[in-house]
């Protein structure tokens, strides 16, 4: 099943403005955390979960 910009409409440039012209996301089932992350090349001790609100205010504190 192809997905659709009505699929992602929960995500709006008025609701996360912060995001809207920054970020991309990918959807992804049936893997955990760890597996997603090996599969990207990354090693699942070397990351931190955090909210989205800690990604934003993380993102602005990075310039």
């Amino acid at each position: 099943m192809m997905a659709t910009p009505d699929d992602c409409s929960w995500f709006s440039r008025e609701r996360f403005p912060e995001l809207a012209d920054a970020y991309c996301f990918t959807y992804v089932r049936g893997l955990t955390s760890e597996e997603l992350v090996a599969r990207l090349g990354v090693r699942a001790e070397d990351c931190s979960r955090m909210t989205l609100d800690e990604l934003i205010r993380y993102s602005y504190s990075s310039f």
